[in-house]
C-alpha cells in the first residue's frame, strides 16, 4: 500500500493529474482505509479501501469539493468513512449495497411491470391506469423505489387535492399503493408498502349537470369552437350520454349509421352496450365519416375522434374544456355588458373577438361589477365534461322518463335494476332521449321551448353515473 498522507485541503489541492489512463490514490494516516483517488483528468474523489468478507472493496463515498464547487470536505469524508468502516465491523458490506442500490427498481420500471402483469391481463380499463400515471406520478419515473418515502406519497397527496381536486388524489395514492402490492406480491419490493394507511380524502357522489339558464351560453360557445373534433366530442357526450372513455374511443366499426345505432363493446359494467344515435348525433357521425381512400395506417380510418398520440384517438382534451367555459363566461358577461351600454352589434362581435380569453374576462367582470352587477353568475362553474353524461339523464328525468329507463340510456351497473333495463326496448330509450335532447335544445336557444319539470325539484332525479 502507499505511503499514508494527512489529509488535508492543501495537500488535497496539490495532488497533481494522474498518469494517461491510469489513477492515483492518496491514503489517509487519520482515517482508516480512507484514500483520495485522483484521474488523469485531475478529478479528485475520496474512497475507501478495504478488505470486506476475504475480498478488496473500493467504497466511493463522493466528489472532493474543489474550489467553491459541491463535494465532500476532508471533514465530511472522514465521518463517512467511519460510518462505513462501522458497517464493515457489524459485518455488512457497504459497496455491496451501493451496487444493489444501483440496480433497484425504479417507479417507471415497476409500473411497466404492473401494466403487462396485471392492468392489461386484469383490468377492464388498462388504459385508465396508464392515463393516472402519466398525469400524476410519471415525474417519479426515474426514482429508485426505496427513495419514495411515505412523507413523499402525503405531500404529493395534498398537493394534488389542493390543485386538481380530491378525487384525483385519490386515484393517485390508490394507484401508488396497488402498484407497491404487486411489487410486493412480486417479490420486487421486501419493505412495508409506503403507500398505506395514507388517508384518503372524502367524496361527495356529484350532481352537477348544465342548468337550464347555462345551456344558451353554453351552446354558443361550443358552436364557437374552433376545433372541430373537440366540439364534436364534447357534444357527442351530451348527446349519446355515454362514458367519457368510450366517446374518446369510439370506433368506425361500433356505429351503424343504417340502424341508427352505437355499440359499445365493453362498458364500466364489464358488458357490452346499444346507445341510439339521435338525428343530431348522426349528423355529426355523418359530416365525420372519413373519405373512401383514406390509408389504413390513419387514426381517422379507425376512430371517430382521432388524436396524434400513441392511442390513435383524442385524449384528455382539458385545453378545449377550458377554452369551451371561458369563451361561455365572456359571451355572458359581454351580453350584460352590451344591455347596460348600448353596444352595437358590432361592439359585441369586437369584444367577443379575442385571442386571450384570461384578460378579456378579467377586464368583462371590472365592467359587468362597474355596472353594479354581480359577475359571479355568468361563470359555469365546478362544470366537468363528465358531467355532460349526467346532464343527459338530468334531463330525461325532467322530461318525465322513469328511472329505469335512465338507467337504461346511461348503462348503470346497478344489480337491483338490471333485469328492468335489459327487457326495455331501444324506441322507447330513443324517444325518452330525444325529448330529454330536444328540451335541452329549446333551453339553449336552438330550438322552440319544449314543456320540461323545474330540474331538481321533481321527485325523480338521475342517478350519479
Amino acid at each position: 500500500m502507499a505511503d499514508r498522507v494527512n489529509l488535508t485541503k492543501a495537500a488535497i489541492d496539490a495532488f497533481p493529474p494522474a498518469p494517461k489512463g491510469k489513477r492515483a490514490y492518496y491514503y489517509d494516516s487519520k482515517a482508516k482505509g480512507l484514500a483520495v483517488a485522483v484521474t488523469d483528468k485531475g478529478t479528485k474523489s475520496f474512497i475507501v479501501y478495504r478488505w470486506v468478507s476475504g475480498r478488496p472493496e473500493r467504497i466511493t463515498l463522493g466528489r472532493y469539493a474543489q474550489g467553491q464547487g459541491p463535494g465532500l470536505t476532508i471533514e465530511q469524508a472522514r465521518k463517512a468513512a467511519s460510518e462505513a468502516n462501522l458497517a464493515i465491523a457489524k459485518g455488512e458490506n457497504p459497496a455491496e449495497k451501493k451496487r444493489t442500490a444501483r440496480g433497484e427498481t425504479t417507479l417507471g420500471s415497476l409500473f411497466k411491470e404492473y401494466c403487462s402483469r396485471h392492468a392489461e391481463v386484469h383490468n377492464r380499463r388498462p388504459d385508465k391506469a396508464k392515463s393516472n400515471y402519466r398525469l400524476y406520478l410519471s415525474h417519479w419515473e426515474n426514482r429508485k423505489l426505496s427513495n419514495i418515502k411515505r412523507a413523499d406519497i402525503q405531500a404529493l397527496h395534498a398537493k394534488l387535492g389542493r390543485e386538481t381536486g380530491k378525487v384525483t388524489a385519490n386515484i393517485a395514492v390508490k394507484l401508488l399503493r396497488a402498484m407497491f402490492n404487486k411489487a410486493m406480491e412480486w417479490e420486487m419490493w421486501d419493505r412495508p408498502n409506503p403507500a398505506k394507511g395514507i388517508q384518503l380524502f372524502p367524496e361527495a357522489s356529484r350532481e352537477r349537470f348544465l342548468q337550464p339558464d347555462e345551456l344558451p351560453r353554453f351552446f354558443k360557445a361550443l358552436a364557437d369552437e374552433p376545433n372541430e373534433t373537440i366540439r364534436d366530442y364534447l357534444l357527442m357526450s351530451l348527446l349519446t350520454g355515454a362514458r367519457r372513455s368510450n366517446v374518446l374511443a369510439m370506433r368506425w366499426e361500433e356505429v351503424n349509421l343504417d340502424r341508427a345505432e352505437w355499440r359499445i363493446p365493453t362498458t364500466k359494467s364489464g358488458k357490452p352496450h346499444t346507445v341510439p344515435l339521435l338525428p343530431e348525433a348522426l349528423e355529426i357521425l355523418k359530416r365525420r365519416q372519413p373519405p373512401a381512400d383514406v390509408k389504413d395506417d390513419d387514426p381517422a380510418k379507425h376512430y371517430v375522434f382521432p388524436g396524434s398520440g400513441t392511442d390513435g384517438h383524442l385524449v384528455e382534451p382539458k385545453k378545449g374544456w377550458h377554452r369551451t367555459l371561458q369563451r361561455a363566461e365572456l359571451y355572458q358577461l359581454t351580453e350584460w355588458l352590451a344591455a347596460g351600454k348600448g353596444w352595437t352589434p358590432e361592439q359585441l362581435r369586437e369584444a367577443r373577438s379575442v385571442m386571450n380569453y384570461g384578460k378579456a374576462i378579467k377586464d368583462a367582470r371590472a365592467a359587468v361589477k362597474a355596472l353594479g352587477k354581480d359577475p359571479g353568475p355568468a361563470r359555469i362553474s365546478d362544470l366537468r365534461i363528465h358531467d355532460l353524461r349526467r346532464t343527459l339523464g338530468s334531463w330525461q328525468a325532467a322530461t318525465g322518463a322513469s328511472l329505469p329507463m335512465i338507467g337504461r340510456t346511461l348503462a348503470h351497473k346497478n344489480v337491483s335494476t338490471t333485469a328492468i333495463y335489459a327487457r326495455l326496448s331501444l324506441d322507447p330509450v330513443r324517444e325518452s332521449m330525444q325529448k330529454a335532447a330536444a328540451a335541452m335544445m329549446a333551453a339553449g336557444g336552438l330550438l322552440p321551448k319544449a314543456k320540461v319539470s323545474p330540474i331538481g325539484r321533481g321527485k325523480r332525479h338521475a342517478k350519479s353515473a
